[in-house]
């Protein structure tokens, strides 16, 4: 069985070279994925998810490092 792999707040805002506020509005207005709630104050994100995401909304800037 294959684990899915989830990613943090801080290592989606790298790969997309965005700030913390950034990744709050498009949750809000972008139809970011929603995160998966581990505990109170633990969310992640899974990694095919937010892929998709970036295929249909995000448009990379020339300085923008897609890599995590």
């Amino acid at each position: 069985m294959a684990t899915e792999q989830l990613l943090t707040a801080r290592m989606i805002m790298k790969r997309l070279g965005i700030a913390r506020s950034t990744l709050h509005k498009w949750q809000t207005t972008r139809n970011f994925p929603r995160p998966l709630r581990l505990a109170h104050n633990v969310v992640r994100w899974r990694l095919e998810d937010v892929e998709r995401w970036t295929e249909i909304y995000f448009k990379p800037t020339q300085s923008t490092d897609m890599r995590i």
